[in-house]
C-alpha cells in the first residue's frame, strides 16, 4: 500500500499472471470480491504505473484483461507478475484490513485483548494478531464501533482467563 499527499492509500488487488493471445490481453489473479474493480472504465496502478483497464471478462477461475496501450503480446509478457493497485474504495459499513492495524480490540465483557498488529491470510478464516501469540480469526469479530475498536465474541479458552487479565492490567 502506497499513498502520495492528498490522494486515498493504494490497495492490492491481484497479480498479472501471464500474456494470453497475441493482441495484449492478460491474466490476471484477482483477490479482490469487489468486482467493481474489473469493470471497465477501472483505473489500476501496475508496476507504478497508471492504467486504464478497457475490457474484462471471466476466464477460468481468474479474469482476461485488455489494458489501454497493452496491444502486443510482447508488452502483455512484460508485465508478467506486475501488482496490480487501485485507490482504496469508501463502502458503507466497511472496514478494510489496512484500517485495523493498530486498533484495540476487546472481548464482550469489555476487556482488552490488545491491538491488532497485524492480519494474517488463512484459509479458514483470516487471522487478527495481537502479538505476544494471540491470533483471532476474524470470523468471531462481531462489532467494529465505527471503525474506532473491534469487538470479538471468543469461544471459551481460545485465550487464557489469566491472559484477559495480564493483557488489562498491561494495556490499561
Amino acid at each position: 500500500m502506497t499513498t502520495d499527499e492528498g490522494t486515498k492509500p493504494l490497495v492490492s488487488l491481484g497479480r498479472i499472471a501471464k500474456a494470453h493471445g497475441l493482441r495484449g490481453d492478460v491474466i490476471v489473479n484477482l483477490w479482490t470480491d469487489q468486482l467493481q474493480r474489473v469493470e471497465a472504465p477501472a483505473i489500476w496502478t501496475v508496476n507504478g504505473e497508471l492504467m486504464l483497464l478497457e475490457r474484462s471478462q471471466p476466464y477460468q477461475s481468474n479474469w482476461l484483461v485488455h489494458l489501454k496501450g497493452v496491444n502486443s503480446r510482447e508488452a502483455a509478457e512484460d508485465l508478467r507478475g506486475a501488482l496490480i493497485e487501485a485507490e482504496a474504495l469508501e463502502l458503507e459499513g466497511v472496514l478494510w484490513i489496512h484500517e485495523m492495524i493498530g486498533l484495540p480490540v476487546f472481548d464482550l465483557q469489555d476487556r482488552l485483548l490488545g491491538s491488532v498488529d497485524s492480519v494474517i491470510a488463512n484459509p479458514a478464516s483470516d487471522l487478527l494478531d495481537l502479538g505476544a501469540d494471540r491470533l483471532i480469526p476474524l470470523s468471531y469479530v462481531v462489532d467494529l464501533r465505527q471503525g474506532e475498536a473491534i469487538v470479538v465474541d471468543l469461544p471459551e479458552g481460545l485465550i487464557p482467563e489469566e491472559e484477559f487479565e495480564a493483557g488489562s492490567s498491561d494495556e490499561g
